[in-house]
């Protein structure tokens, strides 16, 4: 069932990319987790690098997302995008009369038939999913709304404490999850305010979704990522530094045991490096020194203990190179227009940057980045 389920999603999202919404990048060819989150810390980098601004970043939570989908809605939307109707049928019989029971201790429930929701597990419930939510944009020049499968954040760019379109867009949000018969967990739904302004800072108001007040956070882990209000990337590097800290462990007791050096490399760079590199250009390029040379020192021990590593530079510099290859050819990503060549046709243009901290953020960094290698 899992073959099929495979063919069909690789049909769906083809006929699908025209329609696609762009700040949706899961299932979308070239792109992955890093996209998203690459694209969210640009949005607020870029627009907090000008005067009297702050951001506001909504993370969204919602309650058993696949469990409330509407099939006579999702179809409705699928033939809006001119899915074929072969395919359409087949979506609306998996999705209907779909037989559940539970077992205990080798007794069986009664069988319940359902016509609600997706089946988890499967594999074309994330896409279904994120086809359902695709109309789900906003309507506000100057928020944004990035989305992950079910992982979606709102982002308000606030100018001179102007908050009512960030009101308005998250308000029409809530209608249009009630009206998608979508359930808002606002218990786990967070809000961030990122603000650097030291005089004149106001505090605004919270956001109420039906009476319930949202807590606001200081850090939230999103996509894998540790993000803090002040985008330094030390909450991220701690979490990392601890996770590798601990896989040092087993990488001491294979060294011990004198295993072969190329083993202890593979055991390394699947599961020490996988980490250190995970979004790495995100978030390596704001680092402190300080933060670095903690995950310098991982890199240290690892090679002292005989694995094949690589420096930390070097894995950043050829991460991001390779992402700016891949957003380069894709006119569809949200980053496509951030990258332009000059008269020259060999080096980019270099956006203005007031402060250092959009400076050392992934787009103006990449740029001189790619103009050095060129």
């Amino acid at each position: 069932m899992k073959c099929l389920e495979d063919i069909l999603r690789n049909i769906i999202c083809d006929s699908v990319d025209n329609f696609k919404d762009p700040f949706q990048f899961a299932y979308c060819k070239n792109r992955c987790v890093q996209d998203a989150s690459l694209t969210l810390m640009n949005e607020i980098s870029k627009h907090l690098d000008k005067q009297n601004t702050q951001a506001r970043i909504l993370y969204v939570d919602f309650s058993s997302a696949f469990n409330t989908m509407q099939p006579h809605i999702l179809l409705n939307k699928l033939i809006a995008m001119n899915v074929n109707s072969y395919v359409l049928r087949w979506i609306f019989s998996f999705l209907s009369e779909r037989p559940q029971y539970t077992t205990l201790y080798n007794v069986k429930s009664n069988i319940l038939t359902t016509n609600t929701g997706a089946p988890q597990g499967c594999v074309m419930s994330p896409v279904l999913f994120s086809l359902y939510t695709d109309d789900c944009r906003s309507v506000c020049s100057n928020c944004t709304i990035v989305k992950y499968a079910d992982d979606t954040v709102i982002l308000g760019k606030i100018s001179d404490d102007k908050c009512d379109e960030y009101v308005s867009q998250v308000n029409q949000f809530v209608d249009w999850c009630k009206s998608n018969y979508l359930d808002l967990n606002i218990k786990k739904t967070k809000e961030m305010i990122i603000d650097y302004r030291t005089k004149n800072r106001s505090i605004p108001d919270p956001i109420i979704i039906d009476s319930e007040t949202v807590d606001r956070v200081e850090e939230y882990k999103y996509l894998g990522l540790m993000i803090d209000n002040q985008l330094k990337g030390s909450a991220n590097t701690n979490m990392v530094f601890k996770k590798c800290k601990q896989r040092l462990y087993f990488l001491r007791i294979l060294n011990n045991l004198h295993v072969d050096r190329h083993i202890i490399s593979l055991f390394y760079k699947s599961t020490i490096e996988s980490l250190l590199g995970f979004s790495l250009t995100t978030w390596y390029g704001k680092l402190t020194c300080h933060d670095k040379s903690k995950l310098k020192k991982i890199v240290r021990k690892s090679r002292k203990l005989g694995a094949e590593t690589k420096p930390l530079d070097k894995l950043f510099l050829e991460q991001s190179m390779k992402q700016v290859e891949k957003i380069m050819n894709d006119s569809f990503h949200p980053l496509h227009s951030c990258y332009v060549f000059l008269r020259s046709g060999r080096r980019l243009a270099l956006p203005t940057q007031r402060t250092n901290r959009y400076k050392n953020s992934f787009v103006p960094k990449s740029i001189m980045l790619y103009n050095h290698q060129h």
